[in-house]
């Protein structure tokens, strides 16, 4: 094997290996947000539980996540629950970072 080669496999390993964190993060910041909103909105238990998992499906293989804060925005004001589309962003960004973290932790 060639340099060149040694180099294309590294960083065609690092390509795969930052492509599965980023996977791995929007999955857990996803499951938190929806973890938060679902307490915001009542739910408990496997109720909840099973609304956070929802989310984070929706998030995984969603190709528009304002779409997705949209529908948790709108359902929200239905419940006449008054946080905003800015708000909701702000907290995910927040949860991303700690999902970041935990992450960065295990590794």
């Amino acid at each position: 094997m060639t340099n060149l080669d040694l180099h294309q496999n590294a960083h065609e390993y690092r390509f795969a290996h930052d492509e599965l964190f980023r996977f791995r993060v929007n999955a857990r910041s996803a499951r938190l947000f929806g973890l938060w909103v679902g307490k915001i909105l009542g739910l408990a238990g496997d109720g909840l539980e099973d609304y956070a998992s929802r989310i984070m499906s929706a998030s995984v293989t969603h190709a528009h996540a304002a779409d997705i804060l949209d529908h948790l925005a709108s359902e929200l004001a239905r419940r006449e629950i008054m946080i905003t589309k800015a708000q909701l962003i702000a907290h995910q960004d927040t949860l991303r970072e700690q999902a970041k973290a935990e992450l960065t932790a295990h590794v």
